[in-house]
């Protein structure tokens, strides 16, 4: 036989064709080793056998180790972008907020209050809120201020004292101090609540302070609260503003009042610039003395400046120390 193939796909010698009989979409023989096209997968693409071959076992769902189809997602753990759950932060355990606030609770249903909102769930089984111990941190955070205004301003009026106080407790600076023990991440709220994206508010935050002291004082009395306030709201650091600022006026005031002179008069000269970089020129007169004038960024930074200036001039004219 001279090696001629019959249209069955075997020659005249019964022997099979390279391919196996198999031929491609235009009647060609498929040799061996070739890809048959009739035979690829659904969705495979040309070579795609070939590379799992080379490079291992295909991946599930046609892809090959490494590879990512168009517009789907990336099988590769590493690349899948993680997601936070709503809410923010993880809940912080009691433990790890004591561990924020300083202080161990010997009574932890205090605590456990105190960080109870009034949306939370267990008002059904006589858990309250926080609302109760919120009163009461409020009045004794208000002692404590006032004890250390007491304390580090010994020449300041009442007037002067009570500004500083408020200074130092509003809800501003009461939310500085929820962030930095973790209320928000610690506060128990309506689980709905935060998957809304809601979240606890400022003024969530900040009465869940005052309850957070009105808790320890409960628990450890008023020198436990007081160490509290003391630390967490960095009182040191913001009387040390306070007294920059109201020192030198109360003293001032106080000299007179101790002389039995008129109190002093401050009178504003002129503010020049524009609004947000003002500078402010403040004249203070004290009776039988020279007027005195200072400057600062406010009308009441001059007005410090002055009184500064006007208590070193009585100092040198050797009329005591204010």
């Amino acid at each position: 036989m001279d090696g001629r193939r019959d249209p069955g796909g075997e020659d005249t010698e019964g022997r099979a064709p390279p391919g196996g009989g198999l031929r491609d979409a235009k009647g060609v023989p498929c040799e061996a080793g070739r890809e048959n096209p009739r035979r690829r997968g659904v969705g495979e693409r040309p070579g795609d056998r070939g590379d799992a071959r080379y490079h291992g076992k295909l991946r599930r769902g046609g892809i090959p180790r490494g590879g990512r189809r168009a517009g789907g997602p990336d099988p590769r753990a590493d690349r899948r972008r993680s997601r936070r759950p709503p809410g923010g932060d993880a809940r912080l355990t009691f433990s790890a907020f004591e561990e924020r606030i300083g202080y161990r609770f010997g009574a932890k249903d205090l605590l456990e209050e105190a960080l109870r909102h009034g949306s939370a769930p267990g008002h059904e089984e006589g858990k309250r809120s926080y609302e109760r111990l919120e009163f009461l941190g409020d009045a004794v955070l208000n002692l404590c201020v006032a004890q250390e205004m007491f304390r580090i301003l010994p020449l300041a009026g009442e007037g002067v004292l009570t500004k500083a106080r408020a200074s130092v407790i509003n809800n501003r600076n009461l939310a500085k101090v929820a962030d930095r023990i973790g209320v928000p991440a610690s506060l128990q709220i309506d689980p709905s609540v935060r998957r809304k994206g809601a979240g606890v508010t400022r003024k969530m935050a900040a009465d869940a302070v005052e309850a957070v002291i009105g808790a320890i004082f409960l628990d450890g009395g008023h020198d436990a609260a007081l160490r509290f306030v003391r630390g967490r709201f960095r009182l040191p650091d913001l009387m040390g503003a306070l007294v920059a600022g109201f020192d030198a006026k109360s003293r001032l005031q106080e000299w007179c009042q101790g002389e039995h002179s008129p109190l002093p008069e401050y009178a504003l000269l002129s503010a020049d610039g524009p609004p947000h970089d003002r500078l402010f020129r403040v004249e203070v007169r004290v009776k039988g003395q020279p007027p005195a004038e200072g400057s600062g960024t406010t009308r009441k930074e001059a007005e410090m400046d002055a009184a500064a200036k006007t208590i070193s001039i009585l100092m040198a004219a050797g009329r005591g120390a204010p």
